[in-house]
């Protein structure tokens, strides 16, 4: 993955919103994603997408979560 700078107008520009840093060894990794059906959800859908870091220790910690939209058609 390469790092590019932030640019304010561009749809694929990645925007941290918080950063946290957690020193304990993650177990594994749950990932949880909800898509609508396809193609009857076409042009436009939403996909939620979730990541859980698990712990050796048992705790767990939201690592991304976020509610993506799209457009396929192409409009504004």
């Amino acid at each position: 993955m390469t790092l590019k700078k932030y640019i304010g107008n561009s749809k694929s520009s990645v925007v941290v919103k918080h950063k946290e840093v957690v020193n304990k060894k993650v177990k594994e990794w749950k990932r949880i994603t909800e898509v609508p059906p396809l193609p009857e959800s076409l042009p436009q859908f939403t996909v939620k997408a979730k990541l859980i870091a698990v712990f050796e220790d048992g705790s767990q910690q939201i690592a991304f979560d976020e509610t993506i939209n799209f457009d396929l058609a192409g409009s504004e």
